[in-house]
């Protein structure tokens, strides 16, 4: 059964209602309708057709700078009252993470333009992060359905992850250090080797406050996209900004690298 705009902007507006009386300080409700149609030949003659659609809700509520997200298939009232009463239980006991806050609607936009493009093209992509410390994946499956299009990511903080888990070369790491366009490019492109995906990302930087020096200063960051023809650097000057202020700033300028590639 196909279900209106209003009908699910209906479910979204009263699962956010009902998590603010609960004490959510924010909320971010996802409510998903995908519809698919499979048709089956043979012989040139129809054999076989069908059409159905599935549902999935997204809840995410934040208590300050605490945070839980939980998500379903059933879209009825019982079950998002019971979601709900979970996810808001659950962030209660979470740790404070000054990193958890409600994400902006500008970097919303841009995940959820960079899903609709992998989907619509069916293009898969994987991250391999170094400073930001997970928060591009973070923010590209902070969206339900994410999963056609993310399959996999790294994060890969040590020089020693770099190595083992994506393969960068030793000699090359001491050579040029692991924020430089020789890392993340050997980051993107050894991604690219070693899972399915159609486009990478790869960062690493200073993010401070520390680790800065006169060739390399805090806020310097190295970024780095590659398919099945090129790889593509950029660097950014930052400025010591602020820890949060950089990492945040790296998310924003690697989301606008994989749309600029999904875009050619």
């Amino acid at each position: 059964m196909v279900k209106d705009q209003e009908y699910l902007n209906s479910i979204a507006s009263q699962t956010i209602e009902y998590s603010k009386k609960l004490g959510a300080t924010d909320v971010n409700v996802e409510v998903v309708h995908s519809i698919s149609e499979t048709v089956n030949l043979r012989n040139k003659q129809l054999d076989e057709s069908n059409r159905s659609d599935s549902f999935a809700i997204g809840i995410t509520t934040y208590i300050n700078k605490k945070k839980s997200t939980i998500s379903s298939s059933n879209l009825s009232k019982d079950n998002i009252k019971i979601l709900t009463e979970r996810c808001i239980e659950t962030a209660k006991i979470t740790p404070d993470d000054e990193f958890n806050s409600l994400p902006d609607k500008e970097l919303m936009a841009k995940a959820e333009e960079i899903l609709r493009i992998g989907r619509d093209r069916h293009l898969r992509v994987a991250a391999a992060e170094s400073c930001t410390g997970g928060l591009i994946a973070a923010l590209l499956t902070e969206i339900p359905g994410s999963s056609s299009v993310i399959g996999r990511s790294f994060v890969t903080y040590s020089n020693r992850a770099k190595r083992e888990v994506l393969g960068v070369d030793e000699g090359l790491l001491k050579q040029h250090g692991a924020v430089s366009e020789p890392a993340v490019r050997a980051m993107a492109q050894n991604t690219f080797d070693m899972t399915t995906a159609h486009l990478t990302v790869a960062v690493s930087g200073i993010a401070g406050p520390g680790g800065g020096s006169d060739e390399k200063p805090v806020g310097t960051v190295h970024m780095a996209t590659a398919t099945k023809d090129d790889v593509i650097h950029q660097c950014c000057q930052l400025g010591d900004i602020g820890r949060a202020a950089v990492r945040l700033a790296t998310v924003h300028a690697a989301t606008d690298m994989l749309l600029a590639r999904l875009k050619d």
